[in-house]
C-alpha cells in the first residue's frame, strides 16, 4: 500500500516437435562401470591440464565465501542480519584509507582483482564474478579507475536515498544522461519501451507485472485460478468485486450478507492508502466508477488492541525459469488507533488502515527506531515473530502459508509476463522485479493477501527502515548478478562520443557472451519440446537429467550461483516441494521442469550436484554452442523402454560420486552418461 503505481494498459500477445529416437548414444556406451573408469581417467588427465592459477584464484575466493556462509547457519531470524552480511563477504570488509585509487597498470594481476571484495566469485570455473553490493556501514575495495568508470547507475526521479547510498558504497557512479549504465531503479514503463534496454543493463521491472500489481487485475488473476483449481486451493484472498462490471453480483452478495457486514472500497491503481474507505451501505459504493470492492476482514488478529499488516518483500530474478525469493525480514505496520468493529467508527482511517503514509498524520502515532523492539506503530517482521513465539504461536506455520500464497500469486502472472518478456526484451537477464506483498492475519492467524505493489516504498524515515531496507536491497542486487560488461556491447563511438580505443576489462572479470547465449542447437530444441510434451509421464520425466546439454549446464550454473548470493532471501521456487506447484502453471516450461528435477535430486546432496557442474565447467562444456562432444548432445530415450521398463530395470544417469567422497575429490568426479541396464 505504500507504492507509486501508474495506470497501465495490459498488452496481451499471443513447439517444435520432439526429434525421433536416436540410439547412437547407447551404441557409444558399453557399460556403467567401463564408462565410470574411462571418465575417471579422463578427469585425472584433465586435472593435470587445468590452468592452476585460474583454479587457485576461484577456489581461494570461494573458500572465503564458504567460511562466511557456514558461520551464518543456525542463527535465529532476529540474529540473522549479521549472518546475511557474512554470507556475502569473501573477507571482512574493513574501512581502509586510500590516498589514491589504483590504476589497471599498477594492479599486480587479475588474481588481485578476483580476490577483491568488489566481486562475488562464481562457484564454477570459467564463469565471471558479479559485482558486490554492501549494506549500510560497509564498503568494498576500490577498483582501478579504468574499470570503475564503467560502474554507472542511472538515477530516476524516484530513486530512493537508500539505493543512492547503496550504489555509492559499492563503487558505482550515479548518472542521469549517460546511456551506458549497468543498473537503474525507476518507474514502470509500457512494454514496447523495454526493447530499448541493452543486453548488459538491468532494469527493476518486468513487462506485464501490473497483472498482479493493480488491484483489479490481481483479483482477475486469482479468480481465474480459483475457477480452474477450486476456491479451497486459493482461499487466501477476500471475495472481491471489480466495478462497474461486477455490480449486480456485488448487489446480490451485499443484500445476502446483511447490514452488519463491512466492505472496503479501493481505486484499482492507487497507492499509500489514497482513496480507500470503508462502506456499510450499498449507497456508499459508486455504481459506475472503476473501483475494487472487497469483503472487509472484520476480525483481524490484534496486538495491543490494534490492527496491523505485514509488508513482505518478494523478489523475482527470472520468469523463465521462474525463480522466486521471499525476504526473511520485513515490516509490521500498525493502525494508530485501537481497533473497533462498531459501525460508528467505520470512517476512521486511523483505526482501519495500516499505511504508514496515513497513520503518520495521527498525533498519536509513535515511531520506533529499534529493529529488535516491539514498541510503537512499526516493527520489524523479525521482532513480530519473536513477540508471537513468546506467546506460543506457531510462526513457522504462518510463514509456510505465506510462502504458499506468494508463490501461487506469482505463478498466476507468469504466463502473461513471459509472453511480454519474449517479445520486448533482448535478454531475460535485463529485467527483474521486487514486489511488495501486503498480508493481514485474521483472528485465527490465517494470512490473507491484501494487495501487491510493483513499486514498494523504499524511502527510509527511521533507523528501523534503513536497517531492513538496506540489508534487503544489498542482498537483492547481489542476487541480481550484475556483471562488468563486454565492451563490444557498450563502448562504441556512436554511444559514447569517444573515438579512442577503450581500455579492455580483463577477460576473466567481464560478461562472457557465450554464457548468455539464447540460441539453442537442434538437439537442445528437440529436448525442450520432448519433455514439455511428456510432462504428464513420470517415467520419461525422470530421464531429463540423464544427458545435460551445454544449455542445461549454463542454466543450472545460473541457478546455483544465484542461490549462493541471495543472502536473507529464501528461495521459494525452485525448491524441494516445487513439483506440487507445477500444476498451477498455465504453460509447462522446460527450464522449470529441469530446475525442479535438479533440486529434487541434488537439494539434499548439494555437494554432489556442485561437483558435477564443476567438472563440466572445468572442461568448458558450458561455453560450447554447439558442442562437438557427443556425450552432451541429446537424443530421445527409447520410448518403449522409457515407458515400459520397471524401475528395477532402469538406471538413471548420475554422477559417479561416492557418498563418502571428500569435497576436493567430489570437484573432480565425472558424470555417467545415460545408461540403461538390461
Amino acid at each position: 500500500m505504500e507504492s507509486d503505481c501508474e495506470d497501465y494498459e495490459y498488452e496481451e500477445e499471443s513447439s517444435e516437435n520432439a526429434s525421433d529416437f536416436n540410439d547412437e548414444e547407447n551404441d557409444e556406451v558399453s557399460s556403467h562401470d567401463d564408462r565410470g573408469v574411462a571418465l575417471r581417467l579422463e578427469a585425472s588427465n584433465l586435472e593435470a591440464r587445468l590452468d592452476d592459477s585460474d583454479d587457485e584464484v576461484v577456489s581461494t575466493s570461494r573458500s572465503k565465501s564458504s567460511q562466511a556462509i557456514s558461520k551464518s547457519q543456525g542463527r535465529s531470524q532476529v540474529e540473522s542480519k549479521s549472518g546475511i552480511k557474512a554470507n556475502l563477504k569473501s573477507n571482512s570488509l574493513k574501512s581502509k584509507s586510500r590516498d589514491r585509487a589504483p590504476s589497471l597498470s599498477r594492479v599486480h594481476s587479475d588474481r588481485d582483482l578476483l580476490e577483491s571484495t568488489a566481486f562475488i566469485p562464481s562457484l564454477f570455473n570459467h564463469v565471471p564474478p558479479v559485482l558486490r553490493f554492501v549494506p549500510d556501514g560497509e564498503e568494498v575495495d576500490q577498483l582501478p579507475l579504468e574499470i570503475r568508470k564503467y560502474l554507472k547507475w542511472k538515477l530516476s526521479p524516484i530513486t530512493p536515498n537508500v539505493i543512492k547510498d547503496l550504489i555509492a558504497r559499492s563503487g558505482f557512479k550515479a548518472t542521469k544522461n549517460d546511456h551506458t549504465w549497468l543498473g537503474t531503479w525507476g518507474k514502470h514503463m509500457k512494454s514496447p519501451m523495454f526493447k530499448s534496454i541493452r543486453e548488459y543493463q538491468k532494469f527493476n521491472h518486468v513487462p506485464g507485472s501490473f497483472q498482479i500489481g493493480r488491484k483489479d487485475r490481481l483479483w482477475r488473476t486469482l479468480a481465474a485460478m480459483q475457477a480452474k483449481f477450486g476456491r479451497k486451493e486459493l482461499d487466501f484472498v477476500p471475495q472481491t468485486y471489480v466495478l462497474p462490471g461486477d455490480w449486480e453480483l456485488l448487489k446480490r452478495d451485499f443484500e445476502e450478507a446483511g447490514p452488519k457486514e463491512k466492505w472496503i472500497v479501493k481505486p484499482p491503481a492507487s497507492a499509500r492508502g489514497n482513496g480507500i474507505r470503508l462502506a456499510g451501505k450499498l449507497t456508499q459504493i459508486p455504481k459506475k466508477r472503476a473501483v475494487v470492492v472487497q469483503k472487509y476482514i472484520s476480525r483481524p488478529y490484534l496486538i495491543n488492541d490494534s490492527k496491523f499488516d505485514l509488508r513482505l518483500y518478494v523478489y523475482v530474478t527470472s520468469f523463465d525459469p521462474l525463480r522466486v525469493y521471499l525476504y526473511e525480514d520485513g515490516l509490521t505496520r500498525f493502525a494508530s488507533r485501537k481497533y473497533s468493529s462498531s459501525m460508528k467508527d467505520i470512517s476512521d482511517r486511523f483505526i482501519h488502515l495500516t499505511n504508514f503514509s496515513v497513520n503518520k498524520n495521527n498525533s498519536d502515532y509513535t515511531p520506533n527506531d529499534d529493529e529488535n523492539a516491539c514498541i510503537g506503530h512499526k516493527w520489524s517482521l523479525a521482532a513480530l515473530w519473536g513477540y508471537l513465539k513468546e506467546r506460543g504461536v506457531d510462526t513457522d506455520k504462518i510463514w509456510e502459508e505465506i510462502k504458499d500464497l506468494v508463490l501461487k500469486t506469482i505463478i498466476g502472472a507468469e504466463d502473461s509476463v513471459n509472453t511480454l518478456i519474449k517479445s520486448n526484451c533482448r535478454r531475460k537477464y535485463c529485467v527483474h522485479e521486487l514486489f511488495g506483498f501486503d498480508v493481514i492475519l485474521d483472528d485465527r492467524l490465517k494470512p490473507y493477501i491484501i494487495e501487491v505493489n510493483i513499486s514498494p516504498s523504499l524511502h527510509s524515515a527511521s533507523p528501523l527502515d534503513i536497517s531492513v531496507k538496506s540489508n534487503m536491497l544489498s542482498d537483492l542486487f547481489n542476487a541480481a548478478g550484475i556483471m562488468l560488461p563486454d565492451l563490444l556491447e557498450m563502448d562504441t563511438p556512436e554511444e559514447t562520443g569517444r573515438t579512442h580505443k577503450p581500455v579492455p576489462i580483463p577477460k576473466r572479470l567481464r560478461f562472457d557472451r557465450r554464457l548468455g547465449s539464447q540460441t539453442l542447437q537442434p538437439d537442445e530444441r528437440a529436448k525442450h519440446a520432448f519433455y514439455v510434451q511428456k510432462v504428464s509421464n513420470p517415467s520419461i520425466m525422470s530421464t531429463i537429467l540423464d544427458i545435460l546439454t551445454p544449455d542445461d549446464i549454463r542454466m543450472l550454473i545460473e541457478i546455483e550461483d544465484e542461490h549462493t548470493r541471495c543472502g536473507g532471501f529464501q528461495r521459494l521456487f525452485p525448491s524441494h516441494n516445487s513439483r506440487h506447484y507445477l500444476k498451477y502453471f498455465e504453460t509447462p516450461r522446460y527450464y522449470n521442469l529441469l530446475a525442479v528435477d535438479w533440486i529434487e535430486k541434488y537439494g539434499q546432496r548439494s555437494q554432489q550436484g556442485l561437483a558435477l557442474l564443476r567438472l563440466l565447467t572445468a572442461q568448458k562444456i558450458h561455453l560450447q554452442n554447439p558442442t562437438e562432444n557427443s556425450k552432451f548432445k541429446w537424443s530421445a530415450p527409447d520410448p518403449f523402454r522409457a515407458m515400459s521398463a520397471s524401475p528395477q530395470k532402469r538406471t538413471r544417469a548420475a554422477p559417479c560420486v561416492p557418498e563418502s567422497a571428500s569435497h576436493s575429490s567430489l570437484s573432480r568426479t565425472p558424470p555417467v552418461v545415460a545408461v540403461e541396464s538390461s
